[in-house]
């Protein structure tokens, strides 16, 4: 099992648990919904401290690593979801400056969506929800060794009300751990080249250290992954967080923190053929699972060196008919969901040597024509344009993807069910 690659799909598609989307066709709609500020002051220690076995990490490697990406969670820095509602967070350029942007769409209506209105400025990021806010962050200025200035906000689910929780100089994206209702901070001293985990406690207020290691990596960035059994991740690399040297530190339900390696990570299983035309397929060699669809008896899958000429074939699933559907297609991957087929292709760009593709449908059924685009953006060099199900749902979300960060950027989601597109797509 190659981890790393497991590690990258996982990075790219994390799986929630969620009612299938029902929604109504319509143009999106936006609605700004009004500020609140209020200055969160953390109340005096009342509570007892439950008492915890400690263990060192010595103790925690002896034992085994079970580091597992949680298929169900329910958030990344850039986008979060509850029952009733998805966020993603986005900057737009008006008048040649950026506009940082958090949108709400309901999943009974994706079409629908409304911009809440945020104290402050900055590029938003989100750090986690639990049933009654989803926290944020805004940074804004320079990066440097030292990291961004942030200040975190706390929203309201049910008001749409902010609260400003913290400000603060931090190495990297903040994150919030639902089991110890905490906001974990990254610090970072180049000079004497460590990194250490802090955590601010929301039902007090106080602070500790937790967890310090040695680094050589502070030039690239940070990001946060969930992990089954509460658990969390903190990657200190960019680069999707998948070089062999970055460093991830597992972190437990109790803040108990151990550094771990890429091959104890693991996520969604590595596909296996399911019939005789995917295993003749497998047999090419050099098959992602992007480039092949199991759907209507037939296996479409895509073959070519060089995808801006690459062709289309399809196989029946017995392993007969191998037969070319179309030569030269610029089709980058596939993607199923509910019989409907999707993809991304590469298209006359509107940028100078600049790859650009699209995310769309396809009408298969008839002569594999585009039947609806859903978005678009640079697909090649340090970035990606990515097609991924939102698991548990009928929904299909493009992603713009930056090789320096860990989460990708989302652009649009699309309702397999109902036809409703919400996208910023605008080309």
């Amino acid at each position: 099992m190659n981890v790393k690659n497991i590690l990258w799909a996982a990075t790219i598609i994390i799986a929630m648990v969620l009612a299938g989307c029902t929604s109504n066709r319509g143009n999106q709609q936006y609605e700004e919904v009004e500020e609140g500020v209020i200055i969160l002051e953390p109340e005096p220690e009342t509570r007892e401290e439950p008492i915890t076995e400690i263990k060192t990490e010595e103790e925690i490697i002896q034992e085994g690593i079970i580091a597992v990406l949680d298929p169900y969670a329910n958030f990344t820095s850039t986008w979060a979801r509850t029952d009733a509602h998805f966020f993603f967070s986005r900057s737009e350029w008006q008048a040649q400056q950026p506009e940082y942007i958090l949108y709400r769409l309901p999943f009974n209506n994706i079409a629908y969506g409304e911009q809440i209105k945020l104290p402050g400025e900055g590029e938003i990021e989100i750090l986690g929800l639990n049933n009654d806010y989803i926290f944020i962050s805004r940074w804004n200025g320079e990066w440097n060794l030292h990291g961004h200035d942030y200040d975190i906000y706390r929203i309201s689910l049910l008001t749409l009300e902010a609260e400003l929780i913290d400000t603060g100089t931090y190495f990297g994206v903040p994150f919030f751990h639902l089991a110890s209702n905490s906001i974990i901070f990254s610090h970072g001293d180049f000079e004497g080249r460590r990194v250490w985990l802090e955590a601010l406690d929301l039902n007090n207020g106080t602070r500790h250290t937790f967890y310090e290691f040695n680094s050589d990596n502070f030039e690239s960035g940070t990001g946060w992954r969930l992990m089954e059994n509460d658990a969390a991740l903190f990657i200190n690399s960019g680069w999707y967080g998948v070089e062999p040297y970055s460093d991830f530190i597992l972190i437990d339900r109790n803040l108990q923190g151990v550094q771990i390696q890429l091959e104890d990570i693991y996520g969604m299983p590595a596909p296996e053929p399911q019939n005789p035309g995917e295993e003749f397929i497998f047999g090419l060699g050099a098959l992602w699972h992007s480039n092949y669809v199991t759907i209507d008896g037939w296996v479409y899958y895509l073959w070519a060196w060089d995808v801006r000429q690459g062709n289309l074939n399809r196989i029946r699933l017995d392993g007969t008919q191998n037969m070319l559907v179309e030569e030269n297609t610029g089709i980058a991957s596939l993607l199923k969901v509910n019989n409907t087929l999707f993809g991304t292709v590469y298209t006359e760009t509107p940028y100078e040597d600049a790859p650009w593709y699209e995310a769309v449908k396809f009408s298969y059924e008839e002569d594999f024509s585009v039947a609806k685009v859903l978005g678009g953006g640079w697909h090649g060099h340090n970035s990606a344009l990515i097609l991924s199900k939102l698991t548990g749902t009928d929904m299909v979300m493009v992603v713009n993807a930056s090789f320096f960060r860990v989460d990708g950027h989302v652009q649009a989601l699309y309702c397999t069910e109902s036809g409703a597109l919400f996208t910023l797509y605008d080309r």
